[in-house]
Order: C-alpha cells, then sequence, then structure tokens
C-alpha cells in the first residue's frame, strides 16, 4: 500500500495543485462576469446555463465513462489471460489440431477489447467538444440579448466585449476539468480492480513473539485437525496421528482425497480450523512461516524452474552453497552426469519453463534441492513419478539414505514404493480412515488392503 502512494504521490500533487489554480480561476471570473452581466441587465444566465450543462454533461459522461473502462480493463484482463493460457498450452493445441479454435478465441477476446477501447476513448475525448459547443451556444444567447441592448443604447461595445472575454475565460478552466475529470475514469477502473486483489483477505499475521525453532528433531502430532476451504464446509475433520523423529510416514488415497492438503496444512500454506498441529511440541501457529519451512524440504509433483543458470536452481534452497555442495547434491540425487553433458554444464541458462529439460531432468534438479538443503524432515509429493523404472531404482536408493535418521513424508500412488513406511495413512475425502504400518493394514482387510491387491489385478 505504501508504495501505491508513493507512486500516485507526485500525479497527486499535480492534479490537486492544478484543480486549485482552475477554481481560482473560475472564481475571480465569475464574479466579475457577474458583475459585467448586471451592466448588461443579463443578471447570471449566460455564465449558469454554461455551468450547469457543462456540470450536467460532465456528470453524464463520467458515469458512463467509468463503465467502459472497467469494461475495458476486464477485456484486457481476459485477453491477457487467453494468450498466456494458449501460450503455455501451444503443444497440447498444435497435438489436437486446436490451432483455428484457439485462433478465433483470440481474435474474438481482441474485438472485445477494441470495441470496449472505442467506446471508453470517444467517451473520454467527446467532453471538449460538447462543453465547447454549449459555450459557443451560450456566446450566440448572449450575443442576441446584448446585440439589442446596444440597439436600445443601454450599453456599450466595451462592455459586451469585457463580458464575452469573462465568458470564454469561465469556459476554458471549467472545459479543461471536464476533461480531467472524465480521463480519471480510466485510472479508477485500474484503480477499482487492483483494490479488490489488495482487499482481498489476507494470511494471518506472524506473532509478535513467535516460538524459536532452530533445528527441528522431527517429532510432528496432528492433534484433532479440522480444516476447509470454506469455514462452512469442512474438508478434514478429527485428523489425528503423530510422527516421531525419523519414521517415514507415508500419505495414499485415491486422486483427490486430501493427500496434498494434509502437506500443505503442515507447511501453514493453509491455516487450519481446528485443533494444533506441532513440531517437536512447538504449536506451528505459535512459529512464524519462515522459522516453521526453514526445518522442511519439500518436493512436488509439479516442478518449478526459474531463469537462470543449472546451479543457480540447485542452490535455491541454500543461496550461499559453494560449488562443491551443489555437485556433491547433483551427484546424489544422480543429475551430474547429465548436467555435464550439456552445452555449459552447471553454468547452461534455463528459460523460465525449462523447455530444454525434459520433465524427468527437471525433477531431479528439484529432488537436488533437497539433497542440498539437508532438511530435518522432508516432504516428497509423488517425487519420482516423472522419472523412468530404473532411475526411479537409483534415487529411491539415494532418497532413503536421505531421508535416514530423518522424519518424511511420502505421497504416493504407487504402493511398492511405501511398503518399508512406518506409518501409512490412507485418506478418503479429506479424512484418514485407516491408519498402520503395510503388514497391519493388509491383515485389515480394509480400503488399504483392496487398493493394494488392485495393483495386481
Amino acid at each position: 500500500m505504501k508504495l501505491i502512494f508513493q507512486f500516485i504521490r507526485p500525479h497527486w500533487k499535480l492534479c490537486v495543485a492544478t484543480i486549485l489554480l482552475l477554481i481560482v480561476d473560475v472564481t475571480g471570473t465569475l464574479v466579475i462576469s457577474t458583475f459585467a452581466a448586471e451592466m448588461l441587465n443579463l443578471g447570471t444566465s449566460g455564465a449558469s446555463f454554461e455551468i450547469l450543462f457543462s456540470t450536467g454533461i460532465k456528470q453524464v459522461v463520467a458515469k458512463k465513462n467509468l463503465r467502459c473502462a472497467v469494461e475495458r480493463q476486464e477485456t484486457i484482463g481476459e485477453l491477457t489471460g487467453i494468450v498466456e493460457e494458449y501460450y503455455t498450452g501451444r503443444n497440447v493445441i498444435k497435438a489436437y489440431n486446436h490451432e483455428n479454435d484457439s485462433l478465433e478465441q483470440v481474435a474474438a477476446a481482441v474485438e472485445k477489447n477494441r470495441i470496449a477501447n472505442q467506446k471508453a476513448d470517444f467517451l473520454t475525448n467527446c467532453v471538449n467538444p460538447l462543453i465547447r459547443l454549449l459555450t459557443r451556444l451560450a456566446n450566440v444567447v448572449i450575443a442576441i440579448i446584448a446585440g439589442k441592448a446596444m440597439l436600445d443604447g443601454t450599453m456599450t461595445v466595451g462592455v459586451v466585449q469585457a463580458f464575452f472575454q469573462y465568458v470564454n475565460q469561465t469556459a476554458e478552466p471549467l472545459t479543461e476539468a471536464s476533461f480531467m475529470i472524465n480521463s480519471l475514469q480510466s485510472a479508477l477502473a485500474s484503480a477499482k480492480r487492483t483494490f479488490e486483489l489488495l482487499d482481498d483477505e489476507e494470511e494471518i499475521p506472524d506473532p509478535l513473539k513467535p516460538a524459536a525453532l532452530e533445528h527441528a528433531k522431527g517429532h510432528i502430532a496432528f492433534e484433532h485437525v479440522s480444516f476447509g476451504y470454506r469455514p462452512d464446509r469442512l474438508l478434514m475433520k478429527d485428523i489425528c496421528f503423530e510422527a516421531k523423529p525419523g519414521q517415514k510416514i507415508a500419505v495414499v488415497g485415491s486422486t483427490g482425497a486430501g493427500k496434498t492438503t494434509l502437506v500443505n496444512l503442515l507447511m501453514r500454506f493453509y491455516e487450519i480450523n481446528g485443533g494444533k498441529i506441532t513440531v517437536d511440541g512447538v504449536n506451528a501457529a505459535e512459529m512464524t512461516r519462515s522459522g516453521l519451512r526453514k526445518n522442511f524440504g519439500m518436493v512436488l509433483q509439479d516442478t518449478w524452474l526459474f531463469s537462470g543458470t543449472v546451479a543457480e536452481n540447485i542452490a535455491y534452497s541454500k543461496p550461499d552453497a559453494t560449488r562443491e555442495e551443489i555437485i556433491e547434491a547433483a551427484k546424489a540425487a544422480k543429475v551430474d552426469y547429465f548436467i555435464r553433458t550439456m552445452p555449459q554444464g552447471y553454468d547452461t541458462m534455463l528459460d523460465n519453463e525449462a523447455a530444454n529439460l525434459s520433465a524427468g531432468q527437471r525433477q531431479l534438479l528439484t529432488i537436488a534441492r533437497v539433497f542440498l538443503c539437508n532438511p530435518p524432515i522432508i516432504i516428497l509429493d509423488e517425487a519420482t513419478s516423472s522419472l523412468d523404472t530404473r532411475t526411479e531404482v537409483e534415487i529411491g536408493k539415494a532418497m532413503k539414505q536421505l531421508m535416514n535418521g530423518r522424519t518424511s513424508f511420502v505421497i504416493a500412488h504407487r504402493l511398492s514404493t511405501i511398503r518399508d513406511a512406518d506409518i501409512i495413512l490412507f485418506m478418503e475425502h479429506g479424512n484418514i480412515i485407516e491408519q498402520g504400518s503395510h503388514k497391519e493394514l493388509l491383515k485389515k482387510k480394509g480400503a488399504y488392503a483392496a487398493l493394494y491387491y488392485s495393483q495386481f489385478e
């Protein structure tokens, strides 16, 4: 918010100064022209006519202009979203031969934006000619009345000339002010969309006196946790489990069961609606988010690499890492060989989509990040989903070494990869319906056993 005010402050000062000058100019001119009008026996009819109609036009046009400006901003946002979406998914569009359909939709969005721009620009620029037309009409009326008065011998040419000069001097600031106010409607429309975002509900601020947890041992507990994206519709109810230091916790279930949401709550990407989550006995809500998250290393199913070198992408988890540490992490993640085959090795530049890497290679780089930061608690969300079987086996060995002595949460669809987990949490519709070791859950012959045996059918 402070940055916004710093940006508009110089423009705001200019607007205020201009408006003050206009007020002084119009007020002084009106006083003198009214006096002259009384000498002409015209009263304030000409000036009043001009001011009233100018104000009316300004209000009518400004309201319509604001609506058109809002529509223009909406169409710009819609067009930008479509272009970004189609550019990101261009390969899928080509694969299904939807180039012409995509082109038509972009063209339709461009035409919609053109019409909105045309309306807004017309309303912005029509104020000046309208008010100038009114000024000329007022001059005609005054000229007719003044001409009759001069024929009757009740006034002189000099007084009429002075009155016309003051009327024109009054009209010009009104025209300028009307154009300025009308032009501001576009800025107001942009500000409206900006403040809709700024007014959205923010994160709960960190506590003023947060609890400190420098290096966690890895004791995690969910105590009667409830959560919902909307308070009136809870997704999770009364979630309870405990992970002791060094244990491997596997989270399984069908798609949409709430597996990723569970670890997102642990990382405080979302705030829980009830209960508490503790790390080494410390309530996560009593810690700062950065203080909590520095104890975790996370590998997501959706990889993210930024524009920069390969080494910089690996070092994202530890910015002060040396080149030797980066290489060791890459070797541990079985990614060192293919990096050295790249044109500049670790100094090869990647674009923001890392299009020059395969999905598996991108995932290996994100795994190398976790090896580098060496966290006490690890979260793997389908971390090997984009790897071939041989590479997955090799990474599995390295991961087993990395997880040794550390608490780890593993989300997996292939149950063969989590049979050695200390605790398996089977989730369904956001709740944990079964938990225990692999052998214990098979003996229960419940939902986990049914899912496990279904893989061999």
